[in-house]
C-alpha cells in the first residue's frame, strides 16, 4: 500500500514539475530585455526578432512583450512555422521611418510569415509615418511604398484592440491567410493620403472584421481575387473610398472572389459605398455571393455601385468590355443620404451581364430630396421600398392564397 502511495506521488511531481519547466519555456519575451529602446529613435528591430526566435522555439504558447512607449522600427520579417502560437502584447508605439524608399521592395514594413497561431493585441499602434510619402506621391513622384502591418500564410489570426495609423501604403495587407479575425481594431489616416487601403486582401478565406472603427484616403476594405467568406460586421467605415469588391480582371489566372458578406456598417463621407468593379478588356476573372446588409450611408458619394467600366486614369474610353462575371449579389435594407444624385449605378459588361443581382427596401435621399438610379447590362429584381426607383418595376408581391 505504501508503495502504491508513494508512486502516485511521485507520478503527481512529475506531471506538477512537467508543468512548471513548460511555463518556464513559455515566460514572455519583453523587447526591452533584448536591447528595445523606448526613446523613438534606437532601432529596436533587432531586438524584436531576437525576442520572436525565442518565442518561436517555445513548446507552448509565447508572447512578445511591447511595452509602453515608443519605439523606432526599421524593416523587420517574422518567418514562422513556429513550435507554438505566438502572441504579440503591444502596449507601446511602433514607430517606422519617414524615409519613403522601402529597403527591400519584396517585404513591407512590419511582416508576419507562415504562422500557425497569431494573436495581436494589448492597445497600442503602429504608426507608418506616412506624411512625407504621401506628399512626394501627390507631386507625382513614382514611389514604390511599403504597406504598414503584412501577414502572409497565416492561419488561425485574432488581431484585436490596436490601432494602425499615417501608413505609407496599405495598412493592413493578407495574402494566403485561412482564419483571420480583426475586431475592435482601427485604421487611421486623412482622407488624402493616396491608396492607403485600410484591410486589404487577397487568396484569402474565412476572415472576418468586427466592431471596427476604418479611416483611410482609399478603400477601407480592398477585396481582391481568391477572397472567400469574407465578413465585415459593425464597422464604421470613412473617410475613404468605401469597401470595393476588386478591382477584377486586372491580371490573368484571377480566383473567384466568393462569399463577402458586409452587414451592419456605417459609411460616413466616403467616395463610394458598397462596390464592385472590374477593368474593362483584360482578362477573365469573377464575383459571386455578394451581400451588403443593413447598411447606413451619411454624405456618401456613390452608395451603390457596380462599376464594370473601372478606370482610375483619363485613357481608358472605348476598350471592349469587362470579361469579368459577376452574379448573386444582394443590396438589402440600404439608407440614408447621397452626396450626389445618382445614388444608384449598376453599369455592369455588355459581354457579361451582370446575373441575379436583388435589391431590396433602398432608401436614400440627396439635399433631402429625391435620388435617381442609372442600369446597363442588367436587370435587378426588385422588392420593398424603392427610393430611388432602380431602373424597372418592384416585383409585384405573391397573391393571396385561396382559401
Amino acid at each position: 500500500m505504501a508503495r502504491s502511495n508513494n508512486f502516485y506521488i511521485l507520478a503527481s511531481l512529475l506531471v506538477i514539475l512537467s508543468f512548471v519547466c513548460l511555463k518556464a519555456q513559455a515566460q514572455d519575451q519583453d523587447i526591452t530585455q533584448h536591447g528595445g529602446v523606448a526613446d523613438g529613435k534606437t532601432d529596436s528591430a533587432p531586438a524584436l526578432l531576437a525576442a520572436f526566435t525565442a518565442a518561436c522555439a517555445s513548446p507552448t504558447p509565447s508572447n512578445i512583450v511591447i511595452p509602453k512607449g515608443d519605439f523606432f522600427m526599421s524593416q523587420v520579417v517574422l518567418n514562422g512555422p513556429c513550435k507554438s502560437t505566438i502572441g504579440i502584447n503591444l502596449q507601446g508605439n511602433l514607430i517606422a521611418p519617414t524615409n519613403p524608399i522601402t529597403p527591400d521592395p519584396k517585404s513591407d514594413w512590419f511582416n508576419v510569415r507562415n504562422l500557425v497561431g497569431l494573436n495581436v493585441f494589448g492597445g497600442g499602434s503602429m504608426n507608418g509615418q506616412g506624411k512625407q510619402a504621401w506628399d512626394r506621391k501627390l507631386k507625382g513622384e513614382t514611389l514604390d511604398l511599403m504597406a504598414m502591418f503584412s501577414m502572409s500564410f497565416v492561419t488561425n489570426g485574432d488581431i484585436r484592440d490596436v490601432t494602425f495609423t499615417q501608413s505609407k501604403n496599405t495598412h493592413v495587407h493578407l495574402y494566403g491567410c485561412k482564419n483571420v479575425t480583426f475586431t475592435k481594431v482601427t485604421i487611421d489616416s486623412p482622407d488624402l493620403s493616396p491608396n492607403t487601403d485600410g484591410i486589404k486582401m487577397g487568396v484569402s478565406s474565412d476572415i472576418s472584421i468586427l466592431d471596427s472603427t476604418l479611416k483611410s484616403g482609399d478603400d477601407c476594405v480592398a477585396i481582391l481575387s481568391g477572397t472567400e467568406r469574407l465578413t465585415v460586421v459593425n464597422t464604421n467605415c470613412g473617410p475613404g473610398h468605401g469597401m470595393s469588391v476588386g478591382s477584377m480582371g486586372g491580371t490573368p489566372n484571377e480566383k473567384d472572389i466568393v462569399g463577402v458578406h458586409i452587414t451592419n456598417c456605417t459609411f460616413t463621407g466616403t467616395m463610394n459605398g458598397v462596390r464592385l468593379k472590374s477593368w474593362q478588356d483584360k482578362f477573365v476573372a469573377a464575383a459571386t455571393d455578394v451581400k451588403f446588409e443593413d447598411i447606413i450611408m451619411v454624405n456618401v458619394g456613390n452608395p451603390i455601385i457596380i462599376d464594370q467600366e473601372y478606370c482610375p486614369a483619363a485613357n481608358c474610353g472605348g476598350k471592349a468590355p469587362s470579361k469579368v462575371k459577376i452574379s448573386k449579389v444582394a443590396f438589402t435594407n440600404i439608407r440614408g443620404s447621397s452626396s450626389t444624385e445618382n445614388a444608384v449605378k449598376l453599369t455592369c459588361s455588355q459581354l457579361e451581364p451582370c446575373k441575379d443581382v436583388t435589391i431590396t427596401d433602398i432608401n436614400l435621399t440627396f439635399n433631402g430630396g429625391k435620388t435617381i438610379s442609372s442600369c446597363t447590362n442588367v436587370q435587378p429584381i426588385l422588392s420593398g421600398v424603392q427610393n430611388p426607383q432602380v431602373c424597372s418595376a418592384p416585383v409585384a408581391p405573391a397573391p393571396a392564397p385561396v382559401v
